[in-house]
Order: C-alpha cells, then sequence, then structure tokens
C-alpha cells in the first residue's frame, strides 16, 4: 500500500479490510449506539469521577469503582470493577475485585477475580462458591 498512517482524532474512527485501504469516497457507516468520546459511557453505566478509562467500551450497568484503571479492554454489561482494580487489554463480563489485577484475560459472566489477584494471559479464576 505505501500510504502514510495518521493518527485519527478521537471521533474519527479508522475501518478497513487488512491489506486493503479506504478510497476518497467510500462510505462508511457507524452504529448508532456509537459514542463519540472514548470516555463517554452509556446509560445505567456508574464511572467514578476518579477512576481511569482509556481506548475501551463500557457497556449497560457497568460499574467501575474509584481509582480503577481499564485500557484497551471491553465491559460487557454487568461487569464490575473494583476499587483500585486494573483492567489491560481484556474482556470482562463478571467481577474483578477490589486491588484485582486482568491483562490479556478474559472474565466470563460468572467468573470472580477476587480481592488483590492477579489474572494474567488466559488463566481461569475459580469459580465464586455458592
Amino acid at each position: 500500500m505505501g500510504t502514510t498512517t495518521l493518527a485519527l482524532t478521537s471521533f474519527e474512527v479508522a475501518v478497513g479490510r487488512r491489506g486493503a485501504a479506504l478510497t476518497d469516497g467510500q462510505l462508511v457507516g457507524i452504529h448508532a449506539q456509537a459514542h463519540r468520546a472514548a470516555r463517554a459511557t452509556p446509560f445505567g453505566a456508574r464511572v467514578d469521577a476518579a477512576a481511569i478509562v482509556i481506548n475501551s467500551i463500557v457497556g449497560d450497568e457497568v460499574i467501575v469503582a474509584a481509582g480503577a484503571r481499564v485500557v484497551d479492554s471491553v465491559l460487557l454489561p454487568g461487569a464490575h470493577v473494583g476499587l483500585a482494580a486494573t483492567v489491560e487489554s481484556s474482556l470482562v463480563m463478571g467481577r474483578v475485585g477490589e486491588g484485582a489485577r486482568v491483562e490479556n484475560s478474559m472474565v466470563g459472566a460468572d467468573g470472580v477475580v477476587s480481592d488483590g489477584a492477579v489474572l494474567s494471559a488466559g488463566a481461569l479464576p475459580e469459580p465464586e462458591a455458592s
């Protein structure tokens, strides 16, 4: 392709196929529920003002507590990220406890990462006892 890649502003979206560039005038559809700003959250999500959410998708009814840090991740509806927890490059559907760290992993809907625990590179947390 040989073209130079430029940095995008927060409201621009890179769209294309692997190995193919968009041509001028080519139309691109944007989903109605897409958010303009990186920190925009859907209705029902509660992201504490002291939390940091960067380059991530936050679903409805998600809770991100104070001091938590979420980077390059997806928090699906109902996910909970506890106080001072860190989530990086991960998909979270369940609960990440206080001070826990999740990186390069997936936490399922019933998954719980205990307070202070570390989940890295896809290791599976123990299911919560009922």
